[in-house]
């Protein structure tokens, strides 16, 4: 890789950090580009190479965030239909490989929740987008699970609604709320709702 590309990547990545810690620690409308350029020690100027807007450096970071967490549904989907698995462990795994990535996006996911995303319909769209991408990956665990009799029948569209929410919310709430040494416990429980569920016997 050039100087030029290596240069062009690094100060990039000094924006989006720089943009995740002002957006999470004052939202979207106290955040300006002074404060992201100067907490990224760059231009003003240097900041309109990349990004025409605010809300640009949003998206970048939505993106960005969707990404990873595809990559790791699309793991767990390769390995339901590859191998049989103990789906217990399965999503044991699921859930750790998830929460680890949270921990590592924690200012982005701090953004993407606390953000206004009606500051333009276009924004909005964009977040609609970026969670039924993700919305589809759990839909097609469900499917599959159900497809190989991992689990019971059940209605896959409100099935899916519900274990992304749950997941979703739980993790933020984990990262955010719950000291490191307590994840596990919270993963077991998550785990023992989803497969059991709240019926006695």
């Amino acid at each position: 890789m050039s100087n030029k590309k290596e240069n062009y990547k690094g100060t990039l990545k000094k924006i989006i950090e720089a943009a995740k810690s002002e957006f999470a620690k004052r939202g979207f409308f106290k955040t300006t580009v002074e404060k992201i350029t100067k907490k990224a020690g760059v231009a003003k100027g240097t900041y309109y190479l990349y990004f025409k807007t605010k809300e640009d450096v949003i998206k970048y970071i939505v993106d960005e965030m969707t990404d990873e967490i595809a990559r790791i549904l699309d793991v767990a989907i390769n390995s339901l239909k590859s191998n049989p698995v103990d789906f217990k462990n399965f999503f044991r795994v699921l859930l750790n490989d998830s929460l680890s990535a949270y921990l590592n996006i924690k200012d982005a996911m701090i953004t993407v929740f606390r953000s206004n995303y009606e500051i333009s319909r276009q924004l909005a769209s964009f977040k609609s987008e970026s969670i039924n991408k993700l919305r589809n990956k759990v839909r097609e665990i469900l499917s599959i699970s159900i497809e190989k009799s991992y689990i019971r029948k059940v209605n896959i569209d409100i099935y899916t609604d519900i274990l992304f929410m749950l997941m979703t919310n739980f993790f933020f709430e984990i990262v955010l709320q719950r000291k490191e040494e307590d994840y596990e416990y919270y993963i077991d429980n998550i785990i023992d709702f989803i497969l059991y569920g709240l019926k006695k016997g």
